[in-house]
């Protein structure tokens, strides 16, 4: 462990920090807290040593990971909290090893699914927000790759993946399928942080060589792939001269935010290009990951499709019917999707009145001549 008078010694060479912008109360999970309580923003010239203490002090919780600082802030005199990317060695207590380990210096803590952010008091009553988040089984080095490069990566390859109709995130690299009823479904391709990249067909070389931390190299990046495509870049929409290509508008929300996320994204919408690479039939997919594994994503694709097709809506159902909802809406949907009348038709030849009214007629002939109402002769 890092000596606890070193520590010590260190914030008080640097307790001017007081007069800064650290001493200004942080908003979010903590602003509850009574304003004395409420942690200080973190000085980028601190981070290293707070963060070495961290990390030796809760090593014996697993293999931790805590992101450079000089790459979080990009810049910036201070930070709002440490990251600590947590691989458990007991996945079922870590929440409550954190507490056990930190109960001398943890004044304040809110545990959110998959995270456990904290409250720490350090000498010379400084109180900083240590965040601790848990990595999926089996995506502990795919989640350092992804956060060791600050904000920049996750939003804007996260955005280039959706122009591409992928997702990618702190977990893996997930293709995203969009059924009949324009739901869409996340279906995972890797974990691989290197293999993500060759999907994506970025060269990995500028990621390994640890040269990824400014709005240029990183635009640079993106648009060099042969997938990256303007039209598809810019095609959702633009807002206040960025692009924004999410489909949902809270993703890196606030990272969309930071001055070198907002210029990156400015670098890559001056950019004019066209994907000299066509992906029809899922040609790079099957030659990272093989043929066997795209022919089995193609089977859960359908499966995924062929559950969200409705010949007719519960709601429907259930006011075609008079019933109220249960266990008997959903055998009545069972029925009508596997009803050879409307097996084979499209989404948008069931959306149609003709259809619709079909349906009723086959599924009110068919409670007539079962009892029950229960087409499947099953009681309810």
């Amino acid at each position: 462990m890092v000596e606890w008078i070193t520590f010590k010694n260190f914030l008080s060479e640097a307790n001017t920090w007081h007069v800064s912008e650290a001493n200004e109360p942080q908003k979010g999970a903590f602003k509850h807290l009574p304003i004395e309580q409420q942690p200080e923003r973190i000085p980028i010239s601190a981070y290293p040593n707070i963060a070495a203490w961290v990390k030796n002090n809760f090593g014996d919780l697993g293999k931790l990971f805590i992101p450079d600082a000089s790459k979080k802030a990009f810049g910036r005199e201070t930070t709002g909290d440490i990251d600590v990317i947590i691989e458990p060695t007991n996945r079922n207590t870590w929440k409550q090893d954190i507490l056990d380990i930190g109960k001398e210096f943890i004044i304040a803590h809110v545990t959110n699914g998959p995270q456990v952010m904290t409250v720490m008091t350090f000498p010379y009553d400084h109180k900083y927000m240590v965040d601790f988040i848990l990595a999926k089984p089996g995506s502990f080095d795919y989640r350092v790759k992804y956060a060791q490069f600050g904000t920049i990566l996750p939003a804007i390859v996260g955005s280039f993946a959706r122009s591409l109709k992928y997702k990618y995130d702190q977990n893996g690299l997930y293709a995203r399928i969009k059924d009949e009823k324009n739901n869409y479904h996340n279906i995972l391709l890797t974990k691989d942080y290197n293999t993500a990249l060759k999907i994506l067909m970025m060269d990995p070389t500028p990621a390994n060589e640890d040269k990824l931390y400014t709005p240029e190299s990183v635009a640079k990046w993106v648009t060099d792939s042969p997938r990256f495509d303007t039209d598809l870049w810019k095609k959702p929409h633009e807002e206040d001269g960025i692009t924004i290509v999410v489909r949902n508008r809270k993703s890196h929300g606030a990272a969309k935010k930071k001055p070198e996320v907002v210029e990156t994204y400015k670098l890559i919408d001056q950019v004019n290009k066209k994907a000299t690479w066509d992906n029809t039939g899922y040609k790079i997919e099957r030659q990272v990951l093989g043929d066997e594994f795209v022919d089995k994503f193609l089977v859960n694709v359908r499966s995924k499709v062929t559950k969200s097709r409705r010949v007719l809506s519960g709601d429907e159902i259930i006011k075609i019917l008079g019933i109220k909802p249960g266990p008997l809406v959903a055998k009545y949907i069972q029925y009508l999707n596997e009803h050879p009348s409307f097996k084979a038709l499209s989404q948008e030849e069931l959306d149609t009145p003709e259809t619709k009214a079909r349906a009723k007629a086959v599924l009110m002939k068919a409670i007539l001549e079962k009892p029950v109402h229960d087409p499947f002769n099953q009681s309810t």
